[in-house]
């Protein structure tokens, strides 16, 4: 088994050092009217219009999951206060395509590849990715890691340096397990999606997916650009930990734990020192407006997948965790991949945090057993855990209604 594109989808960073600092875009969010039509949640790429129909003037595309006061309904399209301007949308039209999200389209994507790889070698990989970024061997390093690289942005460079250093002590720290020294194992980072893309057709089976990133068999590689700097160190954590999983928890671990346990780093926080804050949730929560014009509340990073998966469970439209912990690769990236990442994400969370420890232990547990035998199925972490699906429900459910509305505070 190798990891999979989960830094497509992460949120993007957030400073520690300096909260008045803001960060934009993040998780995708899906949901429709809230049950007392007093607000309706939006997710990034909705389309605004001037009147409530869609042959009219499209005015702008919400650039971030954000919650919006609404101010009249008609036929299903709500007029709402949308940057200072009275304006129409309808919760059930499609997305854009080319909107902000830090997910690609929500649309579902039937997945039928034999595995992350094309039929190439990981020698032949690193050959491929030098030819592609122009050089005649690596040209530096991240942390343990060897880095191939065409950024030029020095400064950068040495701020992902220190986030690398630090990234393996985090790991054995959150999760009981060492990662093994890396010696053979190396990062390529594009400066563009232009030089990143022919690579990534040449030796993946991704590029349907629109990933940015994709990890494993001794390889991390994603692209940098543009607004994408600002994700650049959460990208990097998620693709690294992808690499330290494959030399903690064996070659073939379930699904939600290979995309989740990734996941949840990357959810951190990151400070400029390149200290990962374990527990912390980046992104931010704006509000906007008044309840006299109209009130907007927009969403961004982790917050706002703890916010959708919260609410998507409180609808019981959610996995169910025994099916969440059941999904092959397949399964789970072809339809609600979004949510079963960060669904993954937060169970990982939960496990290691709830209940004042209660599940730490055995997940811990959990993990230390699937690099040296291979559990028998979801029976095997519940067995760990000492729980019941019914009863880690709804411990599940309590603990992200608590945590959002922490968060929200």
């Amino acid at each position: 088994m190798v990891a999979l594109l989960g830094a497509a989808w992460a949120p993007l960073p957030q400073e520690a050092e300096d909260p008045a600092e803001r960060v934009h875009g993040g998780a995708a969010a899906f949901s429709l009217v809230d049950e007392e039509r007093e607000r309706i949640w939006l997710p990034a790429g909705s389309p605004v219009f001037e009147a409530p129909d869609a042959g009219s003037i499209r005015l702008d595309t919400i650039d971030a999951l954000c919650e919006i006061e609404v101010l009249e309904e008609s036929d299903g399209w709500y007029r709402v206060l949308h940057e200072g301007r009275n304006c129409w949308i309808k919760p059930d039209l499609p997305v854009h395509e080319r909107g902000l999200d830090a997910f690609p389209s929500p649309e579902p994507v039937e997945v039928e590849t034999p595995g992350l790889w094309a039929a190439t070698t990981p020698d032949e990989r690193f050959e491929v990715a030098l030819e592609a970024l122009g050089l005649p061997a690596p040209n530096g390093r991240l942390g343990p890691w060897r880095l191939m690289t065409d950024v030029a942005d020095q400064g950068l460079l040495e701020r992902l340096d220190r986030i690398a250093v630090r990234l393996p002590s985090s790991y054995l720290e959150r999760f009981g397990v060492e990662p093994t020294p890396p010696e053979e194992q190396a990062v390529a980072i594009f400066a563009t999606e232009e030089a990143y893309r022919p690579f990534e057709s040449e030796v993946t089976h991704l590029s349907t997916l629109g990933a940015r990133g994709h990890a494993g068999d001794r390889l991390a590689a994603l692209f940098i650009e543009g607004d994408r700097l600002e994700a650049a160190p959460t990208l990097l954590v998620h693709e690294l930990t992808h690499l330290m999983n494959r030399s903690v928890l064996g070659s073939d671990p379930p699904q939600w734990i290979e995309e989740g346990i990734a996941s949840e780093l990357a959810y951190c926080r990151i400070t400029r020192s390149g200290e990962i804050l374990l527990g912390s949730l980046n992104g931010e929560r704006v509000v906007s407006g008044s309840r006299r014009t109209g009130l907007s509340i927009s969403y961004s990073g982790a917050v706002a997948a703890l916010a959708d998966v919260s609410r998507k469970r409180a609808r019981r439209k959610g996995t169910p965790l025994e099916e969440l912990v059941s999904l092959d690769r397949d399964s789970f990236l072809a339809r609600d991949r979004q949510l079963h990442y960060a669904e993954s994400a937060f169970l990982v969370r939960f496990l290691l945090e709830a209940a004042r420890g209660r599940y730490a232990e055995g997940f811990r547990a959990y993990l230390a057993s699937l690099a040296s035998e291979r559990p028998d199925g979801p029976g095997e972490l519940i067995t760990r855990l000492d729980t019941t699906w019914p009863r880690l429900e709804r411990d599940f459910d309590a603990w992200l209604r608590m945590e959002l509305a922490q968060a929200l505070r």
